[in-house]
């Protein structure tokens, strides 16, 4: 774990991501190097995601900022999604804060919402 042994850096994000124990499980993110910062790109998204308005290839996660110790800002992306007319409504970014636990896991935490993913590649 980070926490006492060593503090986590953007240095430590890059790779592939699959999110895991809810809905959206399966998907997986890429964090790269973007022009200027991290970002994280969809390059497997489930039927579950699809039917939601996502695609493979969507930039999810931008402009990934180290804050302390393990702590991370991003902002993630949004879908408002009109599944009867299968149309976007509304997308947008929003500020999100997420925590390296260990190595290999990260989890994110807003209001309702508890995401878990487990790095797959570096």
């Amino acid at each position: 774990m980070f926490g006492m042994l060593k503090k986590a850096q953007l240095g430590d994000l890059p790779g592939r991501w699959m999110r895991v124990n809810d809905s959206f499980a399966g998907c997986i993110i890429e964090i790269t190097h973007g022009t200027s910062k991290l970002q994280g790109k969809l390059v497997v998204c489930p039927g579950t995601m699809q039917s939601y308005g996502w695609h493979v290839g969507q930039l999810k996660w931008r402009n990934i900022v180290h804050t302390k110790r393990n702590r991370f800002i991003l902002e993630d992306l949004y879908l408002t999604y009109d599944k009867n007319t299968q149309s976007l409504i509304n997308s947008t970014y929003r500020a999100t804060e997420f925590k390296l636990a260990d190595a290999d896991t990260i989890h994110i935490s807003e209001g309702h919402i508890r995401q878990v993913w487990q790095r797959v590649s570096r």
